[in-house]
Protein backbone atom coordinates (compact mmCIF):
# COMPACT_ATOMS: atom_id res chain seq x y z
CA UNK A 1 0.00 0.00 0.00
CA UNK A 2 2.71 2.32 0.68
CA UNK A 3 4.77 1.50 -2.65
CA UNK A 4 1.26 2.32 -4.35
CA UNK A 5 0.62 5.39 -2.54
CA UNK A 6 4.34 6.54 -3.29
CA UNK A 7 4.64 5.72 -6.73
CA UNK A 8 0.97 8.03 -6.78
CA UNK A 9 2.74 11.03 -5.49
CA UNK A 10 5.82 10.82 -7.52
CA UNK A 11 3.40 10.46 -11.00
CA UNK A 12 1.33 13.47 -9.36
CA UNK A 13 4.32 15.69 -8.87
CA UNK A 14 5.77 14.56 -12.75
CA UNK A 15 2.35 15.84 -14.16
CA UNK A 16 2.27 18.87 -12.12
CA UNK A 17 5.88 19.73 -13.69
CA UNK A 18 5.32 18.92 -17.08
CA UNK A 19 1.94 21.51 -17.33
CA UNK A 20 3.78 24.21 -15.35
CA UNK A 21 7.05 24.30 -18.36
CA UNK A 22 7.45 26.67 -20.29
CA UNK A 23 7.18 26.43 -23.75
CA UNK A 24 8.89 28.53 -26.88
CA UNK A 25 7.52 30.50 -29.62
CA UNK A 26 9.80 31.71 -32.25
CA UNK A 27 8.88 33.50 -35.67
CA UNK A 28 9.68 35.95 -37.82
CA UNK A 29 7.75 39.82 -38.30
CA UNK A 30 7.66 41.00 -41.76
CA UNK A 31 6.00 43.98 -43.35
CA UNK A 32 3.85 43.87 -46.48
CA UNK A 33 6.47 43.95 -48.72
CA UNK A 34 8.32 41.28 -47.05
CA UNK A 35 10.86 43.37 -45.76
CA UNK A 36 12.25 42.61 -41.38
CA UNK A 37 10.77 44.86 -38.98
CA UNK A 38 13.52 45.33 -36.19
CA UNK A 39 12.36 45.83 -33.00
CA UNK A 40 8.72 45.51 -32.77
CA UNK A 41 6.99 44.59 -29.54
CA UNK A 42 5.77 40.86 -28.85
CA UNK A 43 4.02 40.20 -26.06
CA UNK A 44 1.99 37.62 -24.36
CA UNK A 45 -1.68 39.11 -23.80
CA UNK A 46 -2.43 40.42 -20.91
CA UNK A 47 1.02 39.96 -19.17
CA UNK A 48 4.80 42.27 -19.17
CA UNK A 49 6.35 38.93 -20.54
CA UNK A 50 7.89 39.81 -24.10
CA UNK A 51 10.66 40.50 -26.18
CA UNK A 52 11.68 42.78 -29.53
CA UNK A 53 12.84 42.02 -32.88
CA UNK A 54 16.25 41.18 -33.70
CA UNK A 55 17.88 43.21 -36.95
CA UNK A 56 16.54 40.27 -38.90
CA UNK A 57 13.29 40.16 -37.40
CA UNK A 58 13.22 37.03 -35.77
CA UNK A 59 11.77 36.50 -31.85
CA UNK A 60 11.98 34.26 -29.47
CA UNK A 61 9.42 33.94 -26.84
CA UNK A 62 8.98 31.94 -23.22
CA UNK A 63 5.13 31.38 -22.61
CA UNK A 64 3.14 29.44 -19.98
CA UNK A 65 0.85 26.94 -21.00
CA UNK A 66 -1.97 29.50 -19.82
CA UNK A 67 -0.64 32.00 -22.43
CA UNK A 68 -3.34 31.90 -25.27
CA UNK A 69 -2.51 34.93 -27.55
CA UNK A 70 0.66 37.40 -28.36
CA UNK A 71 0.74 41.06 -29.43
CA UNK A 72 2.82 42.62 -32.21
CA UNK A 73 3.20 46.19 -32.57
CA UNK A 74 6.03 48.12 -34.35
CA UNK A 75 6.09 51.90 -35.14
CA UNK A 76 3.71 52.82 -37.99
CA UNK A 77 2.52 49.09 -38.37
CA UNK A 78 -1.26 48.16 -37.16
CA UNK A 79 -1.15 46.53 -34.02
CA UNK A 80 -1.74 42.32 -34.46
CA UNK A 81 -3.03 39.57 -32.12
CA UNK A 82 -2.46 35.98 -32.82
CA UNK A 83 -3.87 33.07 -30.83
CA UNK A 84 -1.16 30.45 -29.78
CA UNK A 85 -2.82 27.35 -29.99
CA UNK A 86 -0.26 24.84 -30.20
CA UNK A 87 1.61 26.87 -32.83
CA UNK A 88 6.06 26.41 -31.84
CA UNK A 89 6.33 28.80 -35.04
CA UNK A 90 4.43 32.08 -35.70
CA UNK A 91 5.52 34.26 -39.04
CA UNK A 92 3.34 37.48 -39.05
CA UNK A 93 3.00 40.04 -41.81
CA UNK A 94 2.40 43.37 -40.17
CA UNK A 95 0.65 46.27 -42.68
CA UNK A 96 1.56 49.85 -42.46
CA UNK A 97 -0.55 51.99 -40.51
CA UNK A 98 -2.83 54.92 -41.92
CA UNK A 99 -2.52 57.33 -39.13
CA UNK A 100 -1.12 60.67 -39.79
CA UNK A 101 1.33 62.36 -37.28
CA UNK A 102 0.11 65.61 -35.35
CA UNK A 103 1.55 68.60 -36.00
CA UNK A 104 3.83 69.89 -33.12
CA UNK A 105 5.37 73.00 -32.63
CA UNK A 106 8.01 73.18 -30.02
CA UNK A 107 9.08 76.79 -28.66
CA UNK A 108 11.80 77.38 -26.31
CA UNK A 109 12.75 75.41 -23.74
CA UNK A 110 10.46 72.64 -25.39
CA UNK A 111 6.75 73.56 -24.40
CA UNK A 112 4.35 72.16 -26.86
CA UNK A 113 2.06 73.88 -28.06
CA UNK A 114 -0.86 74.43 -30.61
CA UNK A 115 -0.08 76.21 -33.53
CA UNK A 116 -3.10 78.66 -33.51
CA UNK A 117 -2.53 79.20 -29.66
CA UNK A 118 0.73 81.13 -30.59
CA UNK A 119 0.94 84.62 -30.69
CA UNK A 120 3.77 84.72 -33.08
CA UNK A 121 4.80 83.96 -36.25
CA UNK A 122 5.68 80.52 -37.40
CA UNK A 123 7.31 79.21 -40.31
CA UNK A 124 6.30 75.47 -41.43
CA UNK A 125 8.41 73.87 -44.17
CA UNK A 126 6.91 70.66 -45.94
CA UNK A 127 9.42 67.95 -47.01
CA UNK A 128 8.67 68.59 -50.94
CA UNK A 129 10.53 71.71 -50.41
CA UNK A 130 13.58 70.24 -48.67
CA UNK A 131 13.64 67.81 -51.29
CA UNK A 132 13.64 70.16 -54.64
CA UNK A 133 16.88 71.32 -53.36
CA UNK A 134 18.58 67.98 -54.41
CA UNK A 135 21.42 68.92 -51.80
CA UNK A 136 22.72 66.39 -49.60
CA UNK A 137 22.82 67.84 -46.97
CA UNK A 138 19.44 68.65 -45.21
CA UNK A 139 20.37 71.61 -43.34
CA UNK A 140 21.48 73.45 -46.82
CA UNK A 141 18.57 72.82 -47.71
CA UNK A 142 16.99 74.90 -45.47
CA UNK A 143 19.09 78.11 -46.33
CA UNK A 144 16.61 80.81 -47.49
CA UNK A 145 13.32 78.95 -46.25
CA UNK A 146 12.93 80.03 -42.74
CA UNK A 147 12.81 84.09 -42.46
CA UNK A 148 15.26 84.58 -39.21
CA UNK A 149 17.40 82.43 -40.08
CA UNK A 150 20.41 82.44 -41.33
CA UNK A 151 22.41 79.25 -42.47
CA UNK A 152 25.92 78.97 -44.32
CA UNK A 153 28.31 76.01 -45.18
CA UNK A 154 30.73 75.61 -47.55
CA UNK A 155 28.12 72.96 -49.47
CA UNK A 156 30.07 70.06 -49.25
CA UNK A 157 28.84 66.85 -48.07
CA UNK A 158 30.95 66.35 -44.73
CA UNK A 159 31.60 69.91 -44.33
CA UNK A 160 30.09 71.45 -40.95
CA UNK A 161 27.27 74.33 -41.26
CA UNK A 162 26.71 77.67 -39.67
CA UNK A 163 22.92 78.48 -38.22
CA UNK A 164 22.41 81.43 -36.95
CA UNK A 165 18.37 82.63 -35.70
CA UNK A 166 17.90 85.81 -35.50
CA UNK A 167 21.73 87.27 -34.59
Amino acid sequence: MRKLLLLMGVLLLAGVQLLAQQRTIIGKITDADGNTVPNASVLVKGTTNGTTTKPDGTYSLSVSPQAKAIVISSVGMETVEVNIGNKGVIDISLKQADKDLQEVVVTALGIKKDKKTLGYGVSTIKAEELTQAHTTNVTNALAGKIPGVKISGSGGSFTGSSIIIRG
